[in-house]
């Protein structure tokens, strides 16, 4: 055999070999789960924009009257639950 065919098959370049193939694995998996963190990210961005949006769209003058009375009513029916002794 020629020197330049023959290869290295000394035990603690085996022992090498594996360890590179085990960090390559770890390696590839880290890839999988960033590219999922990722993906995530992007979809917390969109639903944040859409949540903007909705409240942008709740600061006209008609969402502004609109949260007023919700709140009113609710602290009726509170009020009037409070006086007929249903909350303590």
């Amino acid at each position: 055999m020629s020197e330049t065919t023959s290869s290295v098959t000394r035990p603690e370049f085996e022992n090498l070999s594996g360890t590179v193939r085990h960090i390559d694995r770890e390696v590839a998996v880290l890839r999988g789960e960033v590219q999922s963190t990722k993906a995530d990210m992007q979809d917390l961005k969109d639903g944040q924009k859409e949540i903007v949006a909705e409240f942008r769209k709740s600061q006209t003058f008609r969402g502004i009257i609109t949260g007023g009375w919700a709140g009113l009513g609710t602290g009726a029916v509170l009020g009037l639950a409070k006086i007929m002794g249903f909350t303590p």
